[in-house]
């Protein structure tokens, strides 16, 4: 009796091959006679679910991990269609909720490898929730102002960090416990988890922090360390930290924070320098270099008691005023400190006939301290700069050695202060030019009446 009038076609057979029913007519949308069910599977967003669109943006609020598919026979396959960004963008700006517009930006940044990374975390709530958020707000100092973290950055601080999550789980829970200390940057964080998951060494470098955090000598200066550049901190300090605790804070330069580790008699002697960044080899092998360039020449640098090798510098702590000091406090440079710019040009020209890398030094008001001890100019950094072409154009020779002593950029001296700068530079120009050849005094001697 199922047999069709007319035809003897088997009426089951006609519905499990027809994708409408015949007895599911009431499920026809009206004026089409599409199936209603067909439209909701194959839409991204059910029309029955429009209360799960977010206001004004129209992103699905739940929107599937996978769509199942049917086959012509209307069975289920086990076949899923795979997440694409935007599905997960969109799950994950409900499961954040509140998503500002810098979040949103970074989140548009990020590739499909990336943001499934970023829901695992999500997912697994708490400190690893507060973690992701951290990733998407988080920002690091600028020249031209605060930047969020680059999407590169992010996506490797992400893989390394889900690395030591799958293979240390208490150790990468209390990671993310102390990144997320509010005026914590995450910048810098992906290259110490790449470092310390391939070295093997996140578990061992997070016990001596532990310690390190609990030390009643830790100071302000430490902290803003800890909470500004932790990536550098945690890989190159820590590990030292027990044998070498910082002392009383010294200063900061592009490079790196010092900071007194050795006092005798109640006066600091030595001083450690903690790099800022990770910074390519060259960069520490060209400050040992030209440390060593200006001892030979005029005994003018602070020695270095480490190795090339290692980044953390421990060096002779050198006691006096920085020629920014001097000028900042509205004073003029002393006869004595006056002669020895001179000298010190002398020596510094001297040196570059041997050693061209000379013109990358960076000779600058806060990088130069008179030494009372030894009466003249020596540099407390020998880290290097851009090379100036300062034995050959009477810009660059201003530059490095007038504004470097007498005229520094960021201090703008007035009155009768910078008269008397302006004299004591074009004594000190004309006594360096009665040293030179004819050739040298006509390439450089202009610069003697600047600025």
């Amino acid at each position: 009796d199922r047999l069709l009038p007319e035809t003897g076609v088997d009426s089951e057979v006609v519905k499990r091959n027809r994708e409408i029913s015949l007895s599911d007519s009431d499920r026809l949308l009206p004026e089409t006679g599409v199936d209603s069910e067909v439209v909701k599977r194959n839409r991204e967003i059910s029309l029955s679910d429009s209360d799960r669109l977010l206001p004004e943006t129209g992103v699905d609020s739940n929107p599937p991990k996978g769509k199942v598919v049917k086959n012509s026979f209307g069975t289920k396959s086990s076949k899923l269609i795979p997440d694409t960004i935007s599905s997960i963008r969109s799950r994950l700006i409900v499961k954040l909720s509140g998503v500002s517009m810098q979040e949103l930006s970074v989140l548009k940044g990020l590739d499909l490898v990336t943001l499934k990374s970023l829901e695992k975390l999500i997912d697994a709530g708490g400190e690893y929730k507060t973690f992701s958020r951290k990733l998407l707000r988080a920002t690091f100092s600028h020249p031209l102002g605060d930047e969020v973290l680059p999407a590169r950055e992010i996506k490797r601080l992400l893989v390394n960090f889900e690395k030591l999550r799958d293979g240390n789980p208490n150790i990468a829970i209390k990671y993310a416990s102390f990144l997320n200390a509010p005026k914590r940057t995450l910048h810098s964080m992906d290259e110490f988890f790449a470092a310390c998951v391939k070295e093997k060494t996140c578990g061992s470098i997070l016990n001596s922090l532990e310690d390190r955090i609990k030390s009643v000598t830790i100071s302000s200066e430490e902290v803003m360390l800890m909470n500004k550049n932790p990536g550098p901190y945690l890989e190159f300090y820590i590990p030292m930290a027990k044998r070498y605790p910082l002392g009383d804070y010294v200063g900061k330069g592009a490079y790196g924070a010092v900071f007194c580790v050795e006092k005798i008699s109640g006066k600091c002697r030595k001083v450690i320098k903690i790099p800022l960044l990770f910074h390519p080899e060259n960069i520490y092998e060209m400050e040992h270099e030209l440390s060593n360039v200006y001892l030979r020449y005029g005994d003018r640098a602070a020695q270095i008691h480490t190795p090339v090798s290692q980044e953390v510098m421990i060096k002779t702590f050198i006691e006096g005023e920085e020629a920014v000091d001097i000028i900042g406090a509205g004073r003029t440079l002393s006869k004595a400190q006056e002669d020895d710019v001179v000298t010190f040009f002398r020596d510094m020209y001297a040196a570059n006939i041997t050693n061209p890398r000379v013109q990358w030094a960076d000779i600058k008001a806060n990088n130069l301290r008179w030494d009372v001890s030894k009466n003249k100019w020596v540099f407390v950094d020998t880290g290097a700069r851009s090379p100036r072409n300062m034995f050959t154009k009477a810009d660059s020779f201003f530059d490095t050695f007038g504004r470097g002593f007498f005229f520094p950029a960021w201090l703008k001296p007035k009155g009768k202060q910078l008269a008397d700068l302006k004299v004591q530079w074009q004594r000190v120009c004309q006594k360096i030019m009665l040293g030179l050849t004819t050739e040298k005094r006509s390439l450089l001697g202009p610069a003697c009446s600047m600025p």
